[in-house]
């Protein structure tokens, strides 16, 4: 079934999570499945997810849950879009499950769709919580996870888009990254490389300065996809200092 608009999607939701609400956990996963089997446009699963922000989190943890079993990439949407409408919920917790359901997808647009949904607006929110709080990921074990770092800087750049009062924070993700610079996993390094592609594109006096001092005094090696995307929205001027 495919959504008709913004109005039948809220509506939908808001259906949805009355029925959380009484402990209908079933049949609401039922009735959501019609919607996951089809391709419905993101924005319009991301108003889904939004609605059930006021749900039990008991109860709504339980259907998110369900929601994972399915594997759908529409799913990952609604559950990263209920978790960053939550309100009043404990941070970390909700970090957690990012991390658990990303782990179970095992994909990389569930990485993006997390990263860009509650990690990225994370750090829009709360900047220094954010960083301590998923600074561990830069060194876990799953590839997807350390993936997410680089999303999230690539939304916070989007976002920030190159203001000046963010030029420190811009800064501070650079350092953060550091550690990821020479990511040899393909499947991280991706997501590495795309936070700063859009860093460089939005500070990139801050970028060429950070890039000079990896490259040139510390003879840095990332994988080639790195080193490209990083250098991508740079000034033709900045980038030749790179390929001497």
């Amino acid at each position: 079934m495919i959504f008709t608009g913004a109005k039948e999607a809220r509506r939908f939701g808001d259906e949805i999570s009355e029925e959380i609400n009484k402990g209908n956990i079933s049949s609401a996963n039922k009735t959501i499945l019609a919607f996951l089997n089809d391709r419905n446009p993101f924005r319009l699963l991301d108003l889904v997810g939004a609605a059930l922000a006021n749900c039990s989190q008991p109860h709504l943890y339980s259907f998110l849950d369900m929601i994972a079993e399915t594997r759908s990439e529409g799913g990952w949407v609604v559950i990263a879009s209920a978790l960053h409408s939550l309100s009043g919920a404990n941070t970390q917790m909700i970090f957690n499950r990012c991390r658990k359901y990303i782990v179970q997808a095992d994909i990389w647009y569930a990485s993006d769709i997390f990263g860009e949904r509650v990690i990225g607006p994370a750090l829009l929110s709360d900047f220094d919580q954010t960083l301590n709080l998923f600074s561990s990921w830069r060194c876990d074990s799953n590839p997807w996870i350390r993936r997410v770092v680089g999303v999230a800087v690539h939304f916070w750049a989007k976002r920030t888009r190159g203001g000046e009062l963010h030029q420190n924070n811009a800064r501070i993700l650079l350092h953060f990254i550091c550690p990821l610079f020479e990511e040899k996993d393909i499947r991280a390094a991706k997501g590495i490389g795309w936070g700063l592609k859009t860093i460089g594109r939005y500070y990139p006096l801050i970028a060429y300065e950070w890039l000079t001092n990896a490259f040139v005094i510390e003879k840095r090696h990332p994988l080639a996809v790195v080193k490209r995307k990083a250098l991508t929205y740079l000034p033709d001027e900045m980038k030749q200092m790179f390929y001497k």
